[in-house]
């Protein structure tokens, strides 16, 4: 009976980990939102192959770094606020996402980012 659970698992695994590399490569790119602050400013980031992030017209937001855990896209990075540098990690829910759109949330705020630019 074990070793039948054992083989299961060895047979669900590998698609599992098939389908995280597949979102994790659909999330490539780069992704932004029109700002509400200032018309017409798109705001937003990129993600690259490696983990790595950075900002789209974000002067006080520095991108280093990206991963994906299950169904959050987890951003970190620094903060520039009055004199201060403040690194963070943000876990935003992926709410839905298509191939040109990506909705995210963090708490009850949710914010739509368009693709800009393919990998």
């Amino acid at each position: 009976m074990k070793s039948l659970k054992y083989l299961i698992l060895l047979a669900i695994l590998p698609c599992c980990l098939t389908s995280c590399h597949r979102q994790q490569s659909h999330l490539l790119g780069e992704w932004a939102t029109t700002d509400t602050y200032d018309s017409g400013t798109p705001l937003g980031f990129q993600l690259s192959q490696g983990g790595l992030a950075a900002s789209i017209n974000q002067s006080t937001v520095q991108y280093a770094q990206w991963s994906l855990r299950r169904h959050d896209l987890v951003l970190s990075g620094k903060r520039f606020e009055e004199r201060a540098v403040v690194p963070f990690s943000d876990t935003l829910h992926i709410v839905k996402s298509t191939d040109n759109d990506l909705w995210l949330s963090l708490g009850s705020k949710q914010q739509h980012y368009k693709r800009i630019i393919n990998p």
